[in-house]
Parts: structure tokens; C-alpha cells; sequence
């Protein structure tokens, strides 16, 4: 079973001056990622693909 994580900190209540001191001081590492989908994206529900279909070796 997976551990919980704690996430008791999200409750701190801060007044406006203190939320704005947080975002001008916080700091956050981004690390973007896009799964293989994204280059050649399948259609939908309710609509055909938009680009020709590509094998994975041609996505990569």
C-alpha cells in the first residue's frame, strides 16, 4: 500500500500581505514533460485525428 503524504502545510491560512510576501519569496522547480500523444495526437469522441497517423519509432 502506498505511504499517505502529509499535506497538513496546504491548511495554513495566510492574511493578504503574508500571501503576497509567500509568492514573491517561493520558488517552485518546474519539469515539464509531454507523453509520446502529444506529437501526433489520435482523434477524439467527436472528431477525426488532425495529423496522419505515425508508428512510435516515428514519433520518437
Amino acid at each position: 500500500m502506498d505511504e499517505i503524504v502529509d499535506t497538513r502545510y496546504q491548511k495554513i491560512r495566510r492574511n493578504k500581505e503574508e500571501l503576497i510576501e509567500h509568492l514573491n519569496t517561493f520558488s517552485l522547480e518546474i519539469k515539464p514533460s509531454v507523453g509520446i500523444w502529444y506529437f501526433t495526437p489520435v482523434g477524439g469522441r467527436f472528431h477525426d485525428s488532425f495529423v496522419p497517423f505515425k508508428s512510435i519509432a516515428e514519433k520518437i
